[in-house]
């Protein structure tokens, strides 16, 4: 199970990284009315999708200052509870990509 799991972890990453390179760089169309009629569109892309990747792919560069504190057991058993919101995050992220994807 758990090397199943870090396997659609993984998978589901990957989708997200690629729809989120695409919306910062390439961005998206948005549709701009004037008096009720479309008169145009307009490409909104996201600064804050690419600060994100930035400081992913250079995190020594741009990450905020931080300081990370670790506590717990890091062998405990992972909660039923936690897998299950885990899950349902993934499921509706992969439902969100696929509805704009079709649109």
């Amino acid at each position: 199970f758990a090397q199943a799991w870090g396997e659609a972890i993984e998978e589901a990453v990957g989708v997200l990284e690629v729809e989120a390179r695409r919306r910062a760089v390439e961005g998206t169309l948005k549709p701009v009315y004037q008096g009720g009629n479309l008169v145009g569109h307009v490409r909104d892309r996201s600064d804050l999708l690419l600060m994100f990747l930035l400081k992913g792919a250079k995190p020594e560069k741009y990450r905020d200052n931080y300081r990370v504190v670790i506590g717990g057991d890091p062998v405990a058993p992972v909660k039923h509870s936690t897998v299950a919101r885990i899950d349902h995050l993934a499921n509706t992220v992969c439902q969100v990509i696929e509805s704009e994807a079709a649109s």
